[in-house]
């Protein structure tokens, strides 16, 4: 006997499990494509950081041929002294061109020419060239610097310890010591031991342009300390020397970042 409702209930069961499979379809074609998307950032993301640690990389292998040379040496620790740069570090394309650099008055010729010696005999190849001048090119638009943590501690004469940042490790590295030995380079052994960590600019997005243009405004306004008497209500604070007790980044990242803000 033919049951009506029985056909209708049936035919709606279908119905909802087409439904239920249609959109069920539909979430893991979208899912799919979500992970597709992220994979083909996160591949994107590591390829930028793959190029970019591979040019440190490139840059360590050439500055190793300097490490002996007690003129270039000296030459960067003038440079890094000038405290013209947010941390304890020179860009590479300023020592390269001082001249046209925030670095007018400091000789960085030894280094320079050094360098682009060693960079002339490494034959060295990058992802996208093995051109010495577009490999240079490079160097030279990029933020990659020379870290020089607690420089101040130098004796004068110890020749340095270089490393670089690969891009993984935050903490320590293996580096190269001047008579061509290997050792870990941490926060320890940078403490009592001068070492050179090519790494690159923090700020501004690396861009070396960018950040050199800051600086060369913040030097023409020539700001002084001045005393200033606020009036009742109002205290003034002297900072004249702060020091960071505690590693806030690991050492191959740059140094700790000091905040100075006002609370209450």
């Amino acid at each position: 006997m033919f049951n009506e409702t029985n056909l209708t209930m049936k035919t709606r069961i279908i119905f909802i499990s087409v439904l239920i499979i249609s959109i069920m379809s539909f979430t893991n074609c979208q899912n799919e494509a979500d992970i597709l998307q992220s994979s083909f950032e996160e591949l994107e993301h590591n390829s930028k950081m793959d190029a970019a640690a591979e040019l440190r990389k490139n840059v360590y292998i050439v500055t190793e041929n300097l490490i002996t040379n007690k003129t270039a040496v000296d030459e960067v620790f003038e440079a890094i002294n000038k405290r013209v740069f947010g941390d304890e570090a020179v860009l590479i394309s300023d020592l390269l061109e001082p001249s046209i650099s925030i670095l007018k008055s400091v000789s960085t010729a030894t280094f320079s020419s050094e360098f682009l010696k060693a960079l002339n005999s490494t034959n060295l190849k990058s992802a996208t060239t093995s051109d010495y001048n577009d490999l240079l090119d490079q160097i030279k638009k990029s933020g990659i610097q020379i870290y020089w943590p607690y420089h101040e501690n130098w004796d004068g004469e110890t020749l340095p310890t270089i490393t670089y940042f690969d891009g993984v490790n935050e903490d320590e590295n293996v580096g190269i010591k001047p008579d061509g030995s290997e050792v870990l380079v941490n926060e320890i052994y940078s403490l009592n031991n001068p070492v050179w960590i090519i790494n690159e600019l923090e700020s501004f997005g690396g861009d070396a342009s960018q950040y050199r243009a800051y600086v060369q405004n913040i030097l023409k306004k020539n700001f002084q300390m001045k005393s200033v008497n606020n009036g009742p209500g109002y205290i003034t604070c002297n900072n004249y020397l702060s020091q960071c007790i505690e590693q806030t980044d690991g050492l191959f990242n740059g140094g700790p970042d000091i905040r100075i803000i006002r609370v209450g």
